[in-house]
């Protein structure tokens, strides 16, 4: 039976192409329907498949044109390691036909719903350390993902395997054109989509890897979108200790997972560093001899990150120390011509630019002076505010 005549409610018990054995439903949705099926060509112990038939009626030409780039970015990246395997991909008259490796466990997205968080450290490492190395193997074949989360990522039965899934949203352009995803797991700066500013799928990437860690071992994710919209969003951006306070995680994942999290993208962790620190971390728990910081202990930890932890406007241009300084020598070079032609065409000089150093050892780039006053004013009196507070807690 040819797969175009996928058109009845139930398929199980077919045959598909001559090979593939429908064995029953995995899920079905608006657009289309996965199957568990047998390769009956494959070796006995390699021929679990899941089909997914994607129905083409009724998608505009932008999104037919999404799905085949899914089909040929899949296939890209298919060799990895822990990419779920696609064996193979084509579109007949009125559908797309997925054949991809059946992993028996189902997706992570589940498995939290049902069990809850991880409660072991070793196996949240494993998990997440592999995710890691896939993302990053496949950022080094020019493909960013753009929607990671739980629920496209499969696993074994067992937990022992991990696989990325659902290329849907992949692209090999490393900035966003538009904005994408799944709101939940999207970063602030693709919730607050700016198209002059085009978000780098890197970082979004790693903001979502971020969420799917602390997913692990929380349970859950503490806001629906990254936005001040959101109370608890922004008090876990002005508050460094806002995850300790609610979870009892250790202070080492706490670290790593605002790291991970940083508003700034510019200044988001990269996957090596994340990496290294997690292989490094005891325990991803608080022990019941580490104490909750106490409220001293917080605020002066706030006071001391306000610098790099606030988003104190999508204007200003933030940067590492080496790079804001090699945009400073370029702007000043830049600037000395440009001052030169700007006398001569009005009369007025380009105002210069004022580099802010923060106490993570990275650094603002303030464009004119009214930024620097504004960004000044609002700097001063959180600072003076959480200065009274300290004051009070000793």
């Amino acid at each position: 039976m040819p797969a175009s005549e996928f058109t009845k409610p139930n398929l199980t018990g077919s045959v598909i192409d001559g090979r593939y054995r429908l064995i029953r439903i995995l899920g079905s949705g608006s657009f289309g329907i996965v199957y568990r099926a047998i390769d009956l060509r494959a070796p006995i112990e390699a021929r679990d498949r899941a089909i997914k038939f994607v129905s083409k009626a009724g998608r505009k030409d932008s999104s037919i044109a999404t799905l085949r780039n899914e089909m040929t970015l899949h296939k890209r990246v298919s060799h990895l390691p822990n990419v779920i395997t696609l064996h193979d991909a084509y579109e007949v008259a009125d559908y797309f036909v997925f054949v991809m490796d059946y992993c028996s466990g189902g997706d992570l997205g589940n498995y939290l719903a049902e069990c809850g968080q991880f409660t072991d450290t070793q196996e949240v490492k494993k998990v997440i350390l592999t995710l890691l190395d896939t993302v990053a193997a496949l950022h080094e074949e020019g493909i960013y993902h753009r929607d990671l989360k739980p629920h496209n990522i499969l696993i074994s039965r067992d937990r022992t395997q991990v696989f990325l899934a659902d290329f849907g949203l992949a692209s090999d352009i490393s900035e966003y054109e538009f904005a994408c995803g799944t709101m939940a797991y999207m970063p602030p700066e693709c919730v607050l989509f700016d198209p002059r500013r085009k978000p780098n799928a890197r970082k979004a990437d790693m903001w979502a890897l971020g969420l799917i860690l602390l997913n692990m071992v929380s349970g859950g994710i503490p806001w629906r979108r990254a936005s001040r919209i959101s109370d608890t969003f922004s008090e876990f951006v002005d508050d460094p200790n806002y995850l300790l306070q609610c979870i009892p995680l250790s202070t080492g994942a706490n670290r790593i997972i605002r790291r991970m999290l940083r508003a700034n993208p510019l200044i988001r962790a990269n996957i090596a560093d994340v990496r290294a620190m997690i292989f490094e971390l005891d325990s991803f728990w608080r022990s019941y001899d580490e104490p909750a910081p106490s409220e001293w202990e917080a605020l002066a930890t706030m006071r001391s990150t306000i610098a790099s932890e606030m988003d104190f406007d999508n204007s200003l241009s933030w940067a590492p120390n080496t790079q804001a300084r090699q945009m400073a020598t370029m702007n000043h070079s830049a600037g000395s011509a440009a001052t030169s032609a700007t006398r001569f065409s009005s009369g007025r000089s380009t105002p210069k630019s004022t580099l802010v150093a923060s106490p993570t050892g990275s650094v603002m780039m303030v464009k004119d002076m009214r930024e620097r006053k504004d960004m000044g004013e609002r700097v001063r009196s959180l600072v003076s505010r959480v200065t009274k507070k300290l004051a009070m807690a000793s």
